[in-house]
C-alpha cells in the first residue's frame, strides 16, 4: 500500500528512465516498471495511459538530459566538447541513440540542441545548405557511432581477426599489412580521430 500510495507520474517516469539506463530502451515496458516500483500494472494505468504514453515521457526526459552545445570559445572546442559529451550521455541509455537518429524531429529537446549546432555553424561563416550538413554531420557521427559501439559491444566483438583474409579471391596487401590494427576495436581512438577529421573539414570551409 505504501508504494501505491506513493505513487505519481513523476516517481513512474524515472522508474522509467531508470531502467532504461539500466537494461537499455528496448526492455522498457508498462510491466517492468511496475515490477521495479513494486506494484501491479494496472497501477499505472491512474497516471498514464499506456506503454507509448511511457515510452514517450521517459524518451522526453532523456533528451532533456542532452549536453547543451557551449555558447562560449572557439568554434572546434566547442563542437568537440558538445560531441564529446552527447557520446557519454547516449552511451548511458543502451538504445536511445538508435531511437532519436529516427525520431530527433519530434523532441523539442534535440530540436534544441539543433538549433544550437546551426549557430555555431553560422558563426563558422557557414549558411543554408552547409550550416545543416555541418551540424548533422557532427550530431549524427555522435549517434552512428554510439550505436556501433553499442552492436560490438553486445555481440562481443571488440576483439577479432581478419579470417576473410584467407578465403578472399584476390590478395588484399593493405589489409593484410594493417591486420593488427583490426584485432582490437579502438573504440575511443576512432571516435576522436573520426570527429577530428570532420572538425578539420568544417575549419578548411570557414577558411575558404
Amino acid at each position: 500500500m505504501t508504494a501505491l500510495r506513493n505513487l505519481d507520474s513523476g516517481r513512474i517516469i524515472a522508474a522509467g528512465v531508470a531502467l532504461a539506463q539500466r537494461q537499455g530502451l528496448p526492455a522498457l515496458t508498462l510491466r517492468a516498471v511496475a515490477a521495479r516500483l513494486s506494484v501491479t500494472p494496472m497501477a499505472l494505468y491512474r497516471h498514464l495511459p499506456g506503454g507509448a504514453a511511457l515510452c514517450e515521457a521517459v524518451v522526453a526526459a532523456l533528451a532533456a538530459g542532452l549536453p547543451q552545445v557551449p555558447r562560449t570559445g572557439p568554434v572546434p572546442a566547442r563542437l568537440r566538447r558538445f560531441a564529446q559529451e552527447l557520446r557519454t550521455a547516449l552511451a548511458a541509455t543502451p538504445g536511445f541513440s538508435h531511437h532519436l537518429l529516427l525520431h530527433w524531429f519530434e523532441l523539442p529537446d534535440a530540436l534544441e540542441r539543433i538549433e544550437q549546432l546551426l549557430a555555431v555553424a553560422e558563426e563558422a561563416g557557414l549558411r543554408g545548405f552547409e550550416a545543416v550538413a555541418a551540424a548533422n554531420a557532427v550530431f549524427t557521427f555522435v549517434l552512428m557511432r554510439v550505436q556501433l559501439e553499442e552492436a560490438l559491444r553486445g555481440a562481443g566483438a571488440l576483439r577479432r581477426t581478419l579470417s576473410g583474409l584467407k578465403k578472399a579471391r584476390t590478395r588484399l596487401p593493405r589489409l593484410e599489412a594493417h591486420a593488427r590494427e583490426y584485432q582490437t576495436a579502438k573504440i575511443d581512438a576512432h571516435f576522436d580521430y573520426g570527429l577530428e577529421l570532420i572538425l578539420e573539414g568544417l575549419g578548411k570551409r570557414r577558411r575558404r
